[in-house]
């Protein structure tokens, strides 16, 4: 569970870097509002394609309980980029 977690843990701050590299891209006017959206939303959906990346991805502890919870939270995190995602458009 712990290794998961941390795999989780360096995915997300992977796709932050990159969320943030194309912020710095924006401010600098290299790249418009409209480009962002579509490249962040685009390498978000790249992550979960159909039978395989992210889209498999569970956490995995001997405790039902304990895997219940980081799964549910692992749920709630990938609805709520989603619906930050699809507020951008």
């Amino acid at each position: 569970s712990q290794r998961a977690g941390v795999i989780l843990y360096l995915t997300a701050l992977i796709f932050g870097a990159y969320v943030q590299y194309l912020e710095m891209e924006l401010a600098n006017d290299t790249i418009g509002y409209e480009e962002l959206v579509s490249e962040v939303t685009g390498q978000y959906k790249s992550m979960f394609p159909p039978r395989g990346g992210l889209s498999e991805f569970y956490i995995w502890d001997n405790s039902y309980e304990v895997r219940y919870r980081a799964n549910h939270e692992y749920e709630q995190i990938k609805l709520q980029i989603e619906a930050i995602l699809s507020k951008c458009k």
